[in-house]
């Protein structure tokens, strides 16, 4: 399998999961801006060799990243969790598979996260879809 075949499994896995989906033929928001995505590759990773990476420092007009609101950082220090960790007998962990993706974006922002991708790789028609989560 190619690399272009990768990326569009990858693309149609994050539809399949609600990450993406379709735009509807109508406007949700004020603001439509267009997200530009690539490929990270780590041919010698053992499990995720391909992501997609979405840009949203872009420029158009400005960064899209400017336009949302800043709030406190989600990830605590690790020092503070390696030091909280040590004070107790038993330690449980856990990974959120791909956790920037899992962020449900509201129904009136997601025409500011739109990008563009094929409706299918034979015919090779350009679709909009946007950002769900």
């Amino acid at each position: 399998m190619g690399k272009l075949e990768d990326y569009d499994r990858i693309m149609q896995e994050q539809m399949a999961t609600g990450i993406l989906e379709p735009v509807p033929p109508y406007q949700m928001g004020e603001v439509v801006h267009y997200i530009s995505h690539q490929a990270v590759i780590r041919e010698q990773a053992e499990t995720t060799k391909m992501r997609i990476v979405y840009d949203c420092s872009s420029r158009a007009k400005g960064f899209l990243n400017d336009c949302w609101e800043i709030g406190p950082p989600l990830q605590p220090l690790m020092f503070d969790i390696f030091l909280r960790n040590r004070m107790r007998k038993n330690c449980v962990t856990g990974d959120i598979q791909k956790a920037f993706l899992q962020v449900w974006v509201l129904e009136q922002d997601r025409d500011a996260q739109r990008v563009l991708w094929y409706d299918n790789l034979t015919e090779r028609n350009i679709a909009e879809y946007h950002l769900r989560k």
